[in-house]
């Protein structure tokens, strides 16, 4: 069947015919092969007016099969007259099935037989598509402005073929209502520019290579960068992560749908960068997962090149992931590569996204920033005038963690296993329990520009100038910020807060209730599920975290109790972690007030703000501070909030300071800082028992803790398992040696000593604390309502 018998039945989008009669044309014919090259021309010469004098030429492409288009007929474009106008057609052939709006890109023919057969039975599934035309000048003024005015061998050619094929794409996502959008011919795009060949000649003068080796050894960078998508591809890792989250979770993430909207229209017209917290290996799937059902621009994944393994490494290559080498400070050729390959996307309006912290998070709360994808993106923007890049953090939480038990191996010393394939598979099986839901909420996007002079050329550790740390710091404040109170973390706190004792389904009912309602006096954000206080699905999370062994349920008595699982303390104090950025200022303020009880006469407000300082200093390495005088104004509104004679009872000490502690309601220190203390405190016995030459490095002082830990904790010297961590110990050991603890041009062993009295001092105020708890709970069961007044039996016990 020609073409001429079923010209009626095919579809058609625009006229490949100028208004102008007279103007010479170029058809510039996009299409697979020959085939369809002949259908184009035949739908140009079918399409043609009767009284057209234009004067035509024919230029036909095919995209190869490394992205780069090999065209025929461009020969002498740059040196045509002017007014000739080069316009773009094209065909597109779609699927048959009714399977929504993407339905053409699984099942379009892609043979020629193929489309053979569906030309002659289904016509309707061919596509003849027409794009806007533009002159010889016009196109050699916009290539002058993209690539300078150096030219090269058939580079204008090269550009007239990429725009062709660029802009039949487009149009025919605009056909079909598409909104995935697709990186076209990037390697041979960058290799083009430039700014970019300008690089590349540098380097071949400093390091002495010869240009053409320089520039093989980029583009083949390049191609190691960049992935090369297909919407097969793409939609297949879409529906595989969303079968992956839907394994153990709810297949529909939380999220709040305006916001996801407004997150949607900021990636679609500004370059962006998604930072994610990184809790779980399903974090990134859920991202993938949410932004395709939204329609978002291809988002580009970022990820060290160990996850590019046989399987996901192929799927994840074509479907848009970048996988960078772990190390690649002392190549010049591949940082310029990777840096220009990041501006090119930005600049096209591809989202990247990539994890803040760079790591899983083993210990719940959010880890420190790194720098290393963080510096690259910033400088790719900078370097390529890219001014308006914003960076979107994203909080990403669950109700439970399908990795968990392997932190807690991990923080006691275990290997990380490799992933592979079969670790993928493994991965997968384990997250057949029930693991409740997946939240995902956005923090204020913190302008890339507030980094105003970049990183720095050179150094992937401490070389990276200020600015690049304080847009990381306001990103990870900002991740903090909106990620709210949830069901397993508040259940979590409550436990860890009682244990090693059981609750009943009252007291823990209680518990979070005041919790509840301090969070809601504060507009402390929170699910749905804490801010309604419905009951049903805080009991459904309570349910899983009992059916996945990590809380346990006592019947034995005369009503049901609940209580940690053996062996799962960690486990707890992981979902307890994720919430604790809400209540550590709560705690040290509870410590400091707890040490100014028996300060001298007088002196006791001194003594209180001096400790809050201290503890702020201690901490500096688990937490995220305002600045200081934000943070001194935080600790008065929320003393103010508590008890509104706080400043009176401060300065009044002694027992009136007695009496404004126990006023406090909740009390945090001791069930949100005393892993901390007492993983601080196994370092600070570490320390004192060093002998003088004896190895003092952290991976020596994190060994030597995790012994010493596991003794205190069958001493019962420490409370519980989960202070027993690598992290925390690594934190701990961070502090002594800015304290100059490990410093061998001097003797430092007083101040040895004096960090731990401090760390024992610490433990004795929670103990403080943990007491005025019980005291509560007595009374509680005795019926006694209201404040215990002070009556000196805190002071007299310190």
């Amino acid at each position: 069947m020609t073409f001429t018998e079923v010209i009626h039945r095919v579809r058609t989008h625009g006229s490949p015919w100028p208004e102008d009669r007279s103007v010479a044309i170029q058809f510039v014919i996009y299409g697979a092969d020959d085939f369809d090259h002949d259908l184009v021309r035949q739908w140009i010469d079918a399409s043609r007016p009767s009284d057209s004098e234009n004067e035509t030429s024919y230029a036909a492409i095919v995209t190869a099969i490394d992205d780069t288009p090999v065209h025929s007929g461009l020969a002498g474009a740059y040196d045509a007259a002017g007014a000739r106008l080069v316009i773009p057609v094209g065909v597109a052939w779609t699927a048959g099935d009714k399977g929504g709006p993407r339905r053409w890109f699984a099942g379009a023919p892609t043979s020629k037989t193929a489309r053979e057969r569906t030309l002659k039975k289904h016509p309707e599934r061919c596509i003849m598509i027409a794009g806007d035309g533009a002159s010889i000048t016009a196109l050699r003024d916009r290539f002058h402005r993209k690539f300078g005015n150096e030219r090269r061998d058939n580079a204008f050619e090269d550009f007239i073929a990429r725009q062709a094929a660029l802009t039949i794409d487009r149009d025919l996502r605009r056909i079909e209502g598409v909104t995935l959008k697709l990186p076209r011919f990037i390697v041979p795009s960058i290799m083009a520019r430039a700014d970019f060949r300008a690089e590349l000649e540098q380097i071949a003068d400093e390091t002495g290579s010869p240009l053409a080796k320089v520039e093989e050894e980029a583009r083949k960078c390049l191609r190691e960068i960049a992935p090369a998508p297909s919407p097969l591809y793409v939609n297949a890792m879409a529906r595989i992560m969303r079968g992956l989250c839907s394994l153990g979770y709810d297949p529909d993430i939380v999220v709040d749908e305006t916001r996801a909207a407004e997150i949607g229209e900021l990636v679609r017209n500004r370059p962006a960068a998604l930072l994610f917290t990184h809790k779980s290996h399903v974090d990134g799937g859920a991202l993938i997962h949410f932004a395709h059902e939204r329609g978002f621009p291809l988002l580009h994944m970022i990820g060290g090149i160990n996850m590019a393994f046989f399987g996901l490494g192929t799927l994840g290559k074509k479907s848009g992931a970048i996988f960078i080498r772990r190390s690649f400070q002392d190549n010049v050729v591949y940082k310029a590569a990777l840096r220009h390959y990041l501006a090119y996307i930005l600049e096209k309006r591809f989202p990247v996204a990539w994890s803040l912290e760079g790591t899983r998070s083993r210990i719940g709360k959010l880890m420190p920033p790194r720098f290393g994808i963080l510096k690259y993106v910033v400088e790719a923007a900078q370097k390529n005038g890219i001014d308006d890049l914003q960076l979107i953090p994203v909080s990403i939480y669950y109700d439970l963690i399908p990795e968990i038990e392997s932190y807690a191996s991990e923080q006691t010393g275990a290997v990380k296993r490799k992933e592979s394939f079969a670790w993928f598979v493994g991965f997968a099986a384990g997250m057949r329990k029930p693991l409740g839901r997946i939240f995902m909420t956005f923090g204020e996007p913190v302008p890339a520009a507030l980094a105003e002079d970049g990183a720095s050329e050179d150094g992937d550790g401490d070389s990276f100038t200020l600015g690049l740390q304080k847009i990381a710091f306001q990103s990870a404040v900002n991740i903090n910020e909106a990620t709210p109170l949830t069901a397993s973390g508040l259940l979590s706190f409550v436990m860890m807060s009682a244990a090693p004792r059981a609750l009943s389904e009252a007291e823990i009912g209680d518990d979070l209730a005041r919790l509840q309602d301090w969070a809601l006096k504060r507009k402390i954000p929170m699910t749905d599920d804490l801010k309604n206080a419905d009951v049903r699905k805080i009991r459904k999370v309570a349910q899983a975290m009992i059916e996945v062994g990590v809380l346990k349920q006592y019947d034995g008595g005369l009503e049901p109790l609940y209580g940690i699982a053996p062996g799962q303390d960690f486990t707890v104090s992981y979902y307890r972690n994720t919430i604790l950025h809400f209540f550590f200022l709560n705690g040290m303020i509870e410590l400091a007030l707890a040490k100014a009880m028996t300060a001298a006469p007088g002196g006791s407000a001194q003594v209180f703000w001096d400790e809050t300082n201290e503890l702020r200093d201690l901490f500096k390495f688990e937490f995220f501070y305002p600045t200081k005088e934000s943070f001194n104004r935080l600790i008065e509104m929320e003393l103010a909030a508590q008890n509104p004679e706080w400043a009176n009872l401060l300065n009044a000490g002694g027992g009136a300071i007695e009496t404004l502690l126990e006023s406090l309601s909740p009390l945090f220190a001791y069930g949100g800082l005393k892993q901390f203390i007492e993983s601080y405190g196994v370092v600070s016995e570490a320390i004192l028992r060093l002998k003088p030459g004896e190895a003092s490095d952290e991976k020596s002082i994190v060994a030597t803790c995790l012994k010493l830990g596991n003794e205190a904790v069958l001493r019962r010297r420490i409370t519980g398992a989960e202070s027993v961590a690598k992290l925390f110990f690594a934190n701990g050991y961070k502090i002594a040696e800015n304290r100059g603890l490990f410093d061998d041009d001097r003797d430092p062993s007083g101040e040895r000593v004096a960090f731990a009295r401090q760390m024992r001092d610490l433990q004795r105020r929670l103990r403080l604390i943990e007491a005025i708890d019980e005291r509560r709970r007595s009374a509680q069961d005795l019926g006694v309502t209201g404040v215990v007044e002070g009556d000196g039996e805190l002071r007299a016990a310190q």
